[in-house]
């Protein structure tokens, strides 16, 4: 018999054995199409082939009258596309094999009544061999990726496990591939199939979720602003417990922005705090379109509207100048300092190489920089230094002398807990977190069940800080009083600190004289030798209040190695209430600017209930693992369970990240593509390039083995040989071309 592409074939006649109560014989009869087809696949993946749908006939009312399906393999390519593209070479991008065979094995129903299917015709002979039953799982019929795993699948992209390692943590759930139900590429397509399915409503579904969340939790916050296009421009929001810490510890404050976080290169800004074990909290997240001082002006007017108008003390930020201008526009009464760490990294560059390598230089700047204890003293020897190195005429060093009040320590120690934010490197911390959840490749509904999971993962992890400070005890050094008293109010990671200044004072700290002020004041002299290049503190101590020179605890909120010297030369074995930082206890709170939840939401409520049903289920599978009867009864459970509730129609199948459906109208548009400063390749500055340029190696040629210049394509050594063969063989052209040194 020849075939499609002329080409004499022997077509085999297979005729599958199974149980005759499994065929769909002539004139058998189904109460539905949907048990026809099931009944067809089942045949077909117990006896190994797959099928596909064929051809449907509906009457006027839309019913169906005829229904056919075939086996996978029926029909195939025609000899004019088969020579069409054999010619054209329109597949050679992409190698596919050839699945249809002309198979004729065929199935059709009619209808022959109401909720009435009769099998007219049934062909079981195939022309090609049957699947094996270890490649079952394999024919393309059988394989379904089901709600379950669909929500599983969900589940693991929330904490950015992708559809490939998701794929194989199903299968060591399930005891192998062939159970798992699909396969690795099914996985992908569906990932892909939701970011289809999402298309051009991501900005609608992405704020309609917003409003489901202000719905569950009324303290939710959220504000959106759109272009003249309806385009999403801005967004911010914060949700309850967010809302709440910031009451707590909202007057430090960390503002940083990012871009890798979504498909648009929104600029995505989170507003990042310290909590009272010194780890980073989040307060609130936006996105911007662009980085005009404008866009920053909208969205730290509504973090202020979330706060209830509450503003941070001290805010840290880069030298963006758009930044600094919405925050003298919005935080007028704010402390806002400059990250000191990139003002320092610019340093090498704008002073040249001959002075970057100049470790007197080196070490003068920085402890100018650092360890000035006072605006004079920065400010004379700065003056000294740019005299004695001739920098009187370099415009960065002389723009950052007069922006000094932003960013040098000396002229912010009476700022309270100015020490704790020198730099965004809680914001930068802050957003190498999120980039274990997120990545540019996002839409914003993805991006946002991403940013919820990463919340999550946050807040745990102060709850276990606070579980083992509420249930344990930190280690004494000393046995004082003082000591336990303070170990009983700080939480862990700020008594170590306490601790440690504790210690020094104990070894390294002493008394050299004292001078009474009158009979409440008294004024002692602290010889400090635990730091060499530090000088005698002078300790204003009173039983109401006890102040150091140093200002630490006004700059950390910790006291001193100085001012406990003094405590303990009278007598003092518990903690002044008036040396006790309040944030940094394990009570932290006071009155709330913003209420807190009170009672578990109905959010909440539904995922203990969720939890509770899967820890029910494991326990069963666990004691029934070794028992083939209770496994079986567990099955025969499910089964009837799983029938009841799609006969009830709770079957969405909708991904556990969608709090809404797809949209039938979008009132809200995409945004656009942002162009940032953050977009596009990066500019490396002088420095940077340098630095590459001394450890890149030099390239080595894998003919003459040589580092050189040059590579195996154009070495001297080398004999070039260029064939040109024409596509149809015909003839045969050779061109060699020889270095003139042969």
């Amino acid at each position: 018999m020849e075939d499609q592409t002329g080409l004499t074939e022997k077509y085999l006649d297979i005729v599958p054995t199974c149980d005759n109560e499994l065929k769909p014989f002539v004139g058998r009869i189904f109460t539905s199409i949907q048990d026809f087809v099931d009944c067809y696949k089942t045949y077909a993946h117990t006896v190994g082939f797959s099928v596909r749908s064929w051809t449907c006939k509906k009457d006027t009312q839309g019913q169906i009258s005829y229904k056919y399906f075939v086996c996978s393999k029926e029909g195939g390519k025609s000899k004019k596309q088969l020579l069409e593209s054999t010619v054209t070479g329109k597949e050679l991008s992409r190698k596919r094999t050839i699945t249809r065979e002309g198979c004729k094995a065929t199935v059709g129903v009619k209808r022959i009544g109401e909720n009435k299917y009769k099998v007219v015709t049934f062909q079981e002979s195939h022309t090609h061999e049957l699947c094996t039953p270890s490649k079952k799982h394999f024919l393309r019929s059988n394989r379904k990726v089901g709600n379950v795993q669909k929500n599983l699948l969900s589940t693991l992209d929330r904490v950015n496990i992708g559809p490939s390692q998701a794929f194989h943590i199903i299968k060591e759930q399930v005891g192998g591939y062939a159970n798992v139900g699909f396969t690795i590429q099914d996985a992908r397509n569906y990932a892909r199939d939701l970011k289809a399915l999402i298309g051009d409503s991501d900005a609608h579904m992405f704020i309609h979720n917003f409003e489901i969340q202000k719905q569950r939790d009324p303290s939710f916050y959220y504000a959106f602003q759109l272009d003249n296009d309806a385009h999403l421009k801005h967004v911010f929001w914060s949700d309850s417990t967010a809302r709440y810490n910031y009451s707590l510890f909202g007057d430090l404050l960390s503002f940083d922005t990012t871009y890798s976080t979504n498909n648009y290169s929104m600029i995505f800004a989170p507003f990042t705090g310290i909590n009272n074990h010194r780890l980073s909290i989040t307060f609130g997240a936006g996105f911007l379109a662009d980085e005009k001082s404008d866009s920053f002006e909208w969205l730290f007017d509504k973090f202020i509207d979330c706060m209830s108008g509450n503003k941070p003390s001290l805010i840290v930020t880069d030298q963006d100048p758009a930044i600094r201008s919405a925050i003298v526009k919005c935080f007028p009464t704010t402390t806002h300092r400059f990250c000191m760490w990139h003002i320092m990294k610019k340093l090498s560059e704008k002073v040249g190489g001959h002075l970057n390598s100049d470790i007197s230089f080196q070490s003068r700047f920085k402890s100018c920089v650092w360890h000035s204890e006072t605006t004079v003293e920065f400010e004379t020897t700065w003056i000294s230094i740019i005299d004695d190195y001739g920098l009187t005429k370099n415009d960065w060093l002389a723009h950052m002398f007069d922006l000094r009040s932003m960013w040098i320590p000396a002229y912010l120690k009476e700022t309270l807990l100015s020490g704790l934010l020198r730099t965004t490197s809680r914001s930068e911390s802050e957003n190498s977190f999120f980039n274990h959840f997120v990545n540019n490749k996002l839409s914003l509904v993805e991006f946002i069940s991403r940013f919820d999971s990463a919340m999550d993962a946050q807040r745990q992890k102060i709850l276990k800080v606070n579980h083992d400070t509420l249930y344990g005890k930190p280690k004494l050094k000393t046995g004082l009083w003082l000591e336990r008293s303070a170990s009983e109010i700080y939480t862990h990671s700020n008594f170590y600190q306490f601790q440690d200044e504790l210690w020094s004072a104990s070894v390294g700290c002493m008394i050299k004289n004292s001078k009474k002020i009158d009979e409440e004041r008294t004024v002692f002299t602290i010889i400090d030798s635990c730091n060499p290049n530090s000088k005698d503190r002078n300790v204003l101590f009173s039983l109401s209040n006890t102040l150091c020179d140093c200002k630490m605890y006004e700059t950390q909120g910790i006291p001193c190695r100085h001012i406990i010297t003094t405590w303990k030369s009278q007598g003092v074995n518990e903690l002044p209430s008036y040396c006790i930082c309040k944030r940094w206890t394990r009570t932290p709170r006071h009155q709330a600017i913003i209420g807190g939840v009170t009672e578990i939401s109905e959010e909440e409520r539904r995922r203990l209930l969720l939890s509770n049903v899967w820890s029910q289920l494991f326990r069963c599978m666990e004691i029934a693992k070794e028992d083939d009867e209770a496994l079986n009864d567990l099955l025969n459970i499910g089964t009837s369970w799983e029938k009841k509730i799609l006969e009830s129609g709770i079957n969405s199948g909708c991904p556990s990240y969608y709090e809404s459906s797809v949209p039938t109208s979008i009132d809200i548009l995409l945004p656009n593509y942002s162009k940032t400063k953050g977009s596009g390749k990066r500019i490396k500055g002088g420095k940077e390039r340098a630095i590459e340029k001394r450890t890149k190696t030099a390239r080595q040629c894998k003919t003459c083995g040589e580092q050189t210049t040059h590579d195996s394509r154009n070495c001297p050594k080398k004999r070039f040989e260029f064939s040109l063969v024409n596509q149809n063989n015909l003839h045969v052209m050779k061109i060699r071309l020889f270095n003139s040194a042969n």
